[in-house]
């Protein structure tokens, strides 16, 4: 279990990581040429946007590993044993059955936009190459609210998993 979430972590990581450097260079290069080289290049504004949507979708699945992301847990920190952990299960589920309608939903717009034959303005490239990052996302989503739930039928509610006290220091 802990090599599969490893891997996981890194495949999330690294992509998340080439992203940034992507989206980076391709917003240095727009500034250079439209402040020196000044010259006709349409393709970097699009490339730099689609870069920061994958890490932005691939990036959540981390946030969320890590307790990265803004929640209210007023109730859960004053539960304890059975009743935290059925709060707990019931959380995870509602995420995965959002991430799994969301999932559906991609899916058939992916459909449309490939019988459609849709490319993007600037780089020529299918959208459904974009669309398929939200996909991904939720895959990665999922993963990480398979292990959250794993983890707390393990400690059978008797505290809080340990991504939620590293974001809250």
């Amino acid at each position: 279990m802990k090599k599969i979430q490893s891997y996981f972590e890194n495949v999330q990581t690294g992509m998340t990581v080439l992203c940034l450097v992507i989206m980076s260079l391709s917003s240095l290069l727009q500034v250079i040429n439209r402040n020196i080289l000044k010259l006709p290049i349409s393709w970097t504004e699009e490339l730099s946007r689609y870069s920061m949507i994958w890490m932005t979708m691939i990036g959540t699945g981390i946030s969320v590993r890590k307790g990265m992301q803004m929640s209210l847990d007023v109730w859960g920190r004053k539960l304890r044993g059975i009743p935290r952990m059925v709060m707990d299960l019931f959380s995870c589920a509602m995420v995965l059955v959002f991430c799994v309608v969301v999932m559906v939903s991609v899916l058939k717009l992916v459909g449309v936009q490939r019988a459609s034959t849709q490319l993007s303005p600037a780089l020529h490239v299918p959208m459904y190459i974009m669309t398929l990052s939200i996909f991904l996302g939720m895959l990665f989503l999922c993963f990480v609210e398979l292990e959250s739930i794993v983890k707390v039928c393990r400690t059978k509610g008797r505290d809080a998993a340990p991504e939620e006290s590293e974001g809250t220091e």
